[in-house]
C-alpha cells in the first residue's frame, strides 16, 4: 500500500502507539499554623494533602476529620511533632513515611527547635502515580546561621527522591530574608534542583520536582488569620518514567 505524501498512515502501518503516563491532579495546601496566638487552625483548612508547620503544641488527629483524613505527625517530642501532614484517607495510599533532621540547635541556650523533613509517599488510588509529599519549617532569619545546614540536608533530601525515581513536593515557611529575596530563591532552587512556587512576596509556598506541573499560580487564601494564611495550589503529577 502507497502512503501519499502528507497523509497519516493507517494505525496498523504507523506503528506502535506511545503509551499515556498515567496523571493524578491533587490539591495541595501549606500552613504554618502559628503556635504563638495558643489556637489551631487546622479544623478550617483543607485539601488533597495538607503541609503543616508549627504544630509543636498541636494534636493534629483532634483538629481534623478523622473520617475524612488520615495524619502524619510524631508527637515523641515539640521537634518532631513541629512538622505534620495530612491528607484524604478515601485518595491515597500510604508506602512509606519518616522523618529526617534538617537543621540542630546549637545548645542548651538555643531557644530554637530542632528541623525536621516530615514526609509521606503516597499512591493516588486507581492511579499508577506515586509522589513523595513533604512539609519543612526553615529557621527563621534570627536563626540564619542555621540556614546553611538546613539547605545542605534538605538537597540530600530532594536527590533521594531523584534516586528513588519519584517526584516531590515540600509545603514550607522558607523564611526568606526581605532583601534579596529574589537571589535566596535561586539559590535554594540551585542546592536542591527544585523550583519555588508560591504567592509573590510570600515565605509561605512549595519546593517541586520540576516535573510536578502546577495548574495555576500558588495563591494564598485571606480568611481571617492571624499570622500565616495558608497557601494552596493545584498540581498535576506524572506516572515517573522507568
Amino acid at each position: 500500500m502507497r502512503v501519499l505524501a502528507g497523509t497519516r498512515p493507517p494505525p496498523h502501518l504507523g506503528g506502535q502507539p506511545k503509551p499515556q503516563r498515567d496523571s493524578a491532579t491533587i490539591r495541595i495546601v501549606s500552613f504554618n499554623d502559628d503556635f504563638v496566638d495558643d489556637k489551631t487552625d487546622l479544623s478550617r483548612i483543607h485539601g488533597g494533602v495538607v503541609m503543616v508547620q508549627e504544630a509543636k503544641n498541636v494534636n493534629v488527629r483532634k483538629e481534623v476529620n478523622r473520617s475524612e483524613y488520615n495524619v502524619f505527625q510524631n508527637r515523641d517530642d515539640k521537634p518532631h511533632a513541629g512538622s505534620a501532614m495530612y491528607w484524604k484517607k478515601d485518595r491515597f495510599k500510604v508506602l512509606d513515611k519518616g522523618q529526617k533532621l534538617l537543621a540542630k540547635r546549637d545548645g542548651p541556650g538555643d531557644d530554637m527547635l530542632d528541623r525536621h523533613v516530615t514526609w509521606t509517599d503516597m499512591k493516588v488510588k486507581g492511579k499508577d502515580v506515586k509522589v513523595r509529599m513533604a512539609s519543612a519549617h526553615r529557621p527563621p532569619g534570627d536563626e540564619k546561621d542555621e540556614w546553611p545546614e538546613f539547605d545542605r540536608n534538605l538537597a540530600a533530601f530532594a536527590r533521594k527522591a531523584r534516586r528513588d525515581n519519584i517526584p516531590v513536593v515540600i509545603g514550607m515557611d522558607a523564611n526568606f530574608p526581605r532583601e534579596n529575596r529574589a537571589a535566596a530563591i535561586r539559590r535554594l532552587e540551585k542546592l536542591t534542583g527544585l523550583e519555588w512556587h508560591g504567592p509573590k512576596g510570600s515565605i509561605d509556598g512549595f519546593l517541586a520536582s520540576p516535573n510536578v506541573r502546577f495548574n495555576a499560580a500558588p495563591h494564598t487564601e485571606h480568611d481571617r488569620f492571624s499570622d500565616h494564611d495558608p497557601v494552596a495550589a493545584s498540581i498535576t503529577v506524572l506516572e515517573p518514567r522507568s
